[in-house]
């Protein structure tokens, strides 16, 4: 009984997250993505959630496209499109793979962001000019975050 009561409590405990994008215009707003083992550095997808003021608004998944000048994609749902995100290093774009110093603030637009979730089931959960601002403005890339950019 007590492995059974151990189990049910593993599963519904929440992943630890060490990876955050802030909004730029709305600190509360964020994108939380789960820490990273050692063998999750071999991986390609991560999944976060966009989070206000600690309620989840929506799954966001992160995708490393390795062809080309080589960046990321990301979507709300697994079965939609991949979109765009656009990577800056300060004040300018960030062109193929860069390395994780930290001498220049990171950030990241994620392409149609607002527009996905305002024609989605999130609309009524973002209808608030705070939440609205953050999705369709930069993010900040935390350091703790050891994705490749």
């Amino acid at each position: 009984m007590k492995s059974l009561l151990l189990l049910a409590a593993l599963i519904t405990i929440e992943p630890a997250f060490s990876c955050e994008w802030r909004s730029d215009v709305t600190p509360e707003v964020l994108i939380k993505f789960p820490g990273l083992s050692q063998k999750d550095f071999v991986k390609t997808e991560w999944q976060g959630q966009l989070v206000y003021e600690g309620q989840k608004i929506s799954p966001i998944y992160l995708d490393l496209v390795s062809e080309g000048l080589s960046g990321y994609w990301w979507r709300t749902d697994p079965n939609k499109n991949w979109k765009s995100v656009v990577r800056f290093r300060g004040e300018y774009p960030v062109r193929g793979r860069s390395n994780n110093s930290s001498s220049y603030k990171r950030r990241v637009l994620l392409i149609e962001l607002g527009r996905s979730l305002w024609y989605s089931d999130k609309r009524e959960q973002i209808n608030n000019p705070a939440i609205y601002s953050a999705i369709n403005d930069f993010w900040h890339v935390s350091n703790n975050c050891r994705m490749i950019f």
